[in-house]
């Protein structure tokens, strides 16, 4: 009996000090496996704050308030090829952020081991994913304008170690058009973009030049608005440029407006204004540069 009570006592006294030791060195187990994780990192543009009529985003929203859809993939080393087609069905995957979702898991945990590059794409469609057998978004397919589309990327070796978490980054920028007045004949508005970027890859290289077209209706009432136009970065060595054109109840052209200079950066905002005075017939674009407005066009109707 006595026996058996020096053994109780000796294995409490060791789990105790193996529980201290824990607690001391921060080195506890995981309660479960380690997980994969995407998060929002570019909620708001970066230069939201140097636009005066720009309304910054409430940065501590649901996940789904930024990002609706998420195309996620898995790309094994040569070494796993194998092991990985008798998972297909984890190869690819669909996830639609929860409603109260801040983070997003990732399935993961029946990947066999071994190395991946994990790829996350948000607010795509099917045709923005472009042929091949390596990962290509195109940005604008067909000159569509097709959303902000975001972007993560990541290598990790499974099964994880610890928690990993993806951040999604933002793959274009932002057109805001403003305008004051117009003339009463026009209900619509074309916009044409041409020297943006066509194609981004995994690791947010850019690659072809396209052109974007879109249309907006104007509201009913007369008065102030904005336009929006979510933009691939323009290409370097290009002359990106813009045409509006101005269209009536038929779709005609009252007026187009051409060669307006269109720099656009990834998470930033190009903003310009339009300014029509009817009594001389006079149009001029306004450039928004570091918080001051800069006349960037000007065409007067003889």
């Amino acid at each position: 009996m006595a026996t058996g009570k020096f053994f109780i006592f000796c294995t409490a006294a060791v789990a105790a000090v193996t529980f201290q030791s824990c607690l001391k060195e921060k080195e506890c187990p995981p309660e479960g496996p380690a997980g994969l994780f995407v998060a929002v990192g570019e909620k708001n543009y970066a230069n939201v704050g140097e636009i005066p009529q720009a309304v910054p985003l409430d940065e501590g929203l649901a996940f789904g308030t930024y990002v609706g859809g998420l195309d996620v993939s898995y790309e094994p080393d040569a070494a796993m090829l194998s092991a990985v087609r008798s998972t297909r069905a984890l190869a690819h995957r669909t996830i639609v952020p929860g409603a109260s979702d801040f983070v997003v898991a990732l399935p993961a945990e029946a990947l066999p081991d071994g190395t991946y590059e994990i790829t996350v794409a948000g607010n795509t469609a099917p045709e923005n994913f472009a042929a091949g057998e390596q990962f290509l978004l195109e940005l604008h397919p067909s000159g569509a304008e097709s959303g902000d589309i975001y972007l993560a990327r990541d290598v990790a070796d499974f099964p994880l170690a610890a928690d990993r978490t993806l951040s999604l980054g933002r793959t274009k920028g932002l057109l805001l058009l403003y305008y004051q007045t117009l003339p009463e004949a026009v209900v619509g508005v074309g916009l044409s973009a041409t020297g943006v970027s066509k194609n981004v890859d995994a690791r947010m290289f850019y690659s072809g030049t396209t052109s974007v077209n879109k249309a907006l209706p104007l509201p009913a009432s007369p008065g102030p608005g904005v336009m929006t136009l979510s933009l691939a970065p323009t290409v370097s060595g290009e002359t990106p440029q813009l045409a509006i054109r101005l269209l009536d109840g038929d779709g005609d052209p009252v007026r187009t407006l051409s060669d307006i200079p269109l720099p656009i950066s990834r998470n930033r905002i190009t903003a310009l204004e339009l300014r029509y005075d009817p009594d001389d017939e006079s149009w001029e674009i306004w450039m928004s540069v570091e918080g001051a407005w800069v006349q960037v066009h000007q065409l007067t109707i003889d």
